[in-house]
């Protein structure tokens, strides 16, 4: 590890960071390229919600509101067990050990997402569980995390509810078309790339490949791709191909 910036992250320290490290390695500045710029539309201009840092959403992810409703969503899902009541036996050090593991992580997703809140509670837990505090401190941190959880997953409901047009679009196609070679090569490709088009991509054909996959191997390459695991997901699609080819040889 040559380096690392904390979470979350802000862009521009990461590319500063990136920038000194290759000019290091090369020995030599790197040229500074100042691009035509225009305005940002965001989609984002107003305040999602309370328990969300609108700053923070714009900042990290920019126009791309379906890639913060999925991260969020994905969050909220992971981390419903930290919106239940929990307790917390002084003795039992694995439940402890465990707790500490699940709030540090939760402290990262949620700052990824600007839900400051329930990060600083995260924090809170991660801290006190690793100092031992007592339990009844432990768990008071715990009652207010799991109240800003149920907070956040109460004022996302109607966000996440609200589907974007295209998928709108998409939904009222009774009969999907088939997949050609050429659009799978090109999901790959993104995905291998990790390039973030494979999401929209895999939007568009997500009907088909529904219609085309399995049950099984489709849910498998959606949360592979809900996740950001684009390298999974590149071996998933290209295993269901193979599969399927197989398949056909196998009926002739």
């Amino acid at each position: 590890m040559n380096d690392f910036v904390s979470k979350p992250f802000d862009p521009e320290a990461l590319i500063r960071k990136v920038r000194r490290l290759v000019e290091r390695a090369r020995g030599g500045p790197i040229p500074i390229v100042v691009l035509g710029t225009k305005p940002a539309c965001h989609a984002v201009d107003g305040p999602l919600m309370s328990s969300i840092d609108a700053g923070v959403v714009k900042q990290m992810f920019g126009d791309d509101l379906p890639l913060f409703k999925s991260m969020l969503a994905r969050m909220l899902r992971d981390y419903a067990d930290l919106a239940l009541p929990i307790s917390v036996s002084p003795d039992d050090q694995t439940i402890r050990s465990q707790l500490q593991g699940r709030t540090h992580k939760l402290k990262g997703s949620a700052g990824m997402i600007g839900a400051t809140k329930v990060m600083l509670l995260a924090g809170a837990a991660e801290e006190a569980l690793q100092e031992c505090r007592p339990v009844d401190i432990v768990e008071g941190i715990l009652r207010q995390l799991s109240s800003a959880l149920t907070t956040l997953r109460e004022e996302a409901e109607v966000l996440l509810a609200r589907q974007p047009e295209r998928d709108a679009d998409t939904a009222k196609v009774a009969n999907p078309p088939n997949i050609g070679t050429a659009d799978i090569d090109e999901l790959c490709a993104l995905l291998e790339s990790q390039n973030l088009a494979a999401v929209d991509k895999f939007g568009l054909l997500s009907l088909s490949l529904s219609e085309t996959l399995s049950v099984a191997r489709f849910d498998r390459l959606r949360d592979a791709i809900d996740d950001l695991d684009f390298q999974r997901g590149a071996e998933l699609l290209r295993e269901a191909v193979n599969a399927s080819k197989l398949s056909r040889a196998m009926g002739n």
